[in-house]
């Protein structure tokens, strides 16, 4: 890989035995849309937190190439996975202290990706399938047909489609997603060759990364909105069965009443206080007020 750099924005000040949570968001978003979220464990932790734009989303440039150099990389990702999660790794592990990885959607497929490969202390994803296009092995996803029409559609179109794409994340939810989606896409012109083919691919990766198969020996924690229109409530039900129940025996399924796809940014309270109850004590300093878990 060449000399390219992650964007990260830090909150929190360093400190020598604090723990780390590194955040990755979804796709179409940037570390933005995870601030509100940020905020409330900031207020509340005694976390490092990492919010990270992945590679062409936000301030992070688009990857050189694929995962020139890397060891230990899948083969069944695009390039962009690949260089994605290299550089990922190469993040995690520049600093020895304790990680936790925090995904929303596709953030959260790379993070469950990255639990087998990194050092990590435990996952917590939001909105994330196992694998987000149906298969035979996983039916449980977003039909294989309506996905391929959206890649084609993004490829072809991505202005509209993105506009689409936010409709999607926002049913159900409180409608803070799309006006935050429709805001990033307006400074987005993709005019950039690169940038569009960097958003495509990510795009694709949702596809290409599948932990359905892959035993994973960390906590793993996954929260789901009730009305989300691109993960399917029954994910919840297959995920509680074997062989899931033998491949991360140390897990949690959690699901938000009255949220969708957009749920860091609908309950960024709610979400807070779920993750805070999931560290140990020292990572915790209070709970968000009035915040269920």
């Amino acid at each position: 890989m060449s000399a390219q750099a992650l964007h990260v924005q830090y909150l929190q000040p360093q400190s020598v035995d604090g723990a780390r949570l590194v955040c990755l968001h979804g796709w179409g978003f940037d570390h933005q849309s995870l601030r509100p979220l940020a905020r409330e464990l900031q207020a509340n932790s005694a976390l490092q937190i990492e919010l990270i734009d992945l590679p062409g989303f936000g301030l992070s440039p688009p990857p050189v190439c694929a995962a020139e150099g890397a060891t230990n990389v899948d083969a069944s990702l695009n390039e962009w996975a690949a260089a994605t999660v290299a550089l990922l790794a190469r993040h995690i592990a520049q600093d020895a202290r304790p990680v936790y990885l925090l995904g929303w959607s596709l953030g959260g497929q790379l993070a469950l990706h990255l639990a087998r490969q990194a050092r990590v202390e435990g996952v917590f994803t939001l909105a994330a399938n196992v694998q987000f296009c149906a298969q035979p092995h996983w039916p449980d996803a977003m039909d294989a047909a309506h996905y391929h029409a959206f890649v084609s559609g993004f490829a072809d179109k991505p202005a509209i489609t993105l506009k689409r794409f936010s409709q999607l994340v926002a049913a159900g939810g409180s409608g803070l997603g799309v006006k935050a989606l429709r805001e990033y896409a307006s400074a987005h012109n993709f005019d950039n060759p690169a940038q569009l083919r960097a958003w495509l691919q990510a795009l694709q990766a949702l596809a290409a990364l599948d932990a359905t198969a892959a035993p994973i020996d960390v906590p793993v924690h996954m929260a789901f909105g009730e009305l989300d229109a691109l993960v399917p409530n029954r994910v919840m039900a297959a995920l509680d069965c074997a062989p899931f129940s033998q491949q991360w025996p140390a897990r949690s399924l959690t699901q938000f009443e009255g949220c969708g796809h957009d749920l860091p940014l609908a309950a960024p309270g709610q979400v807070a206080a779920w993750v805070l109850a999931r560290l140990p004590q020292n990572c915790r300093t209070l709970q968000p007020a009035g915040a269920s878990v």
